[in-house]
């Protein structure tokens, strides 16, 4: 079984209100995973940060993990 790990943000109130929200989010990578038989090991998340930032505390968190 393959290991993966997920990241979700969003950066703006337009995403919650379209239905994009964090929440959302997980549940799709946590179906896809039992889909396709991967094993979910962590889901990282940045909540209101732009996608343009390079430093993101959850992407920078997951990068750790994965290194």
């Amino acid at each position: 079984m393959n290991r993966v790990i997920g990241y979700v943000r969003v950066s703006s109130e337009n995403q919650v209100e379209k239905d994009n929200s964090i929440r959302n989010q997980i549940k799709f990578i946590k179906k896809y995973c039992q889909d396709y038989d991967y094993e979910l090991v962590d889901i990282f998340k940045d909540e209101g940060v732009s996608g343009l930032k390079k430093s993101r505390d959850g992407l920078n968190k997951m990068m750790k993990q994965i290194n």
